[in-house]
């Protein structure tokens, strides 16, 4: 009787701090009338079979003592490999081509197509100009479908789950340690069924940069000197 009064109590502070949670997340900004642009949805009946046929992006926030920090990533949408990442205490754009940078830097290419929600960041004019300076097609999910980008989506779960909520972190840098440490082993040692059991790396065909968590970590501290040689 006791046992079965405790779980209830359990269950309804559960409950409680879900609540909570929900109505203290930030909110995400979408497009605005002035200076941004909606893409449509290009490729939702199109199979994509190939590395750097198609990448995504996407923003996620993760609750700090006091605060939000967020967490942005690039995605091979083929491959399911992390191309770059980064954590920060703003969600701004200048954040978000960071990343992009990385991704491009890191790996040594890009691909055909580059899908993103409708958030501002996304449609801005510098991300959106930062793309099509490349070549590359600007795709947008529908609004509010969040299964258009479903494998970031994924790896948002995924890291939260294994990692994130099992772990202590009093600030971003400790945060930024944490994500470090599960990235490399999303991409160099969690092996996919769909990949054939391959790892994220292991599908990406070989590019001229070598790929490791000390190359991240190079570009990320702007250090190229500790770039190491591709071999």
């Amino acid at each position: 009787m006791i046992a079965t009064q405790q779980n209830s109590s359990l269950r309804q502070q559960s409950a409680l701090l879900e609540v909570n949670r929900n109505r203290l997340k930030p909110k995400r900004a979408k497009i605005s009338d002035e200076g941004h642009k909606s893409y449509p949805c290009i490729f939702s009946d199109t199979p994509v079979i190939a590395a750097d046929e198609v990448w995504s992006t996407d923003i996620t926030y993760i609750p700090m003592p006091k605060g939000y920090a967020y967490l942005i990533a690039v995605m091979d949408w083929h491959t399911r490999a992390v191309l770059s990442w980064e954590v920060c205490n703003t969600m701004d754009t200048a954040f978000c081509l960071r990343s992009l940078r990385k991704a491009f830097k890191a790996t040594g290419r890009q691909p055909k197509i580059f899908n993103t929600d409708q958030g501002s960041q996304w449609s801005s004019k510098e991300w959106v100009g930062e793309i099509e300076s490349r070549g590359i097609k600007v795709n947008m999910d529908g609004k509010g479908c969040w299964r258009d980008n479903v494998f970031i989506e994924r790896l948002w779960r995924s890291i939260k789950y294994e990692k994130l909520r099992l772990w202590s972190y009093s600030s971003v840098p400790e945060l930024d340690t944490c994500v470090d440490d599960w990235m490399e082993f999303y991409n160099h040692r969690r092996r996919h069924q769909s990949l054939s059991n391959q790892t994220p790396w292991r599908a990406l065909p070989r590019s001229p940069t070598a790929h490791s968590l000390n190359q991240f970590k190079a570009i990320k501290s702007n250090d190229t000197n500790r770039l190491p040689k591709a071999g």
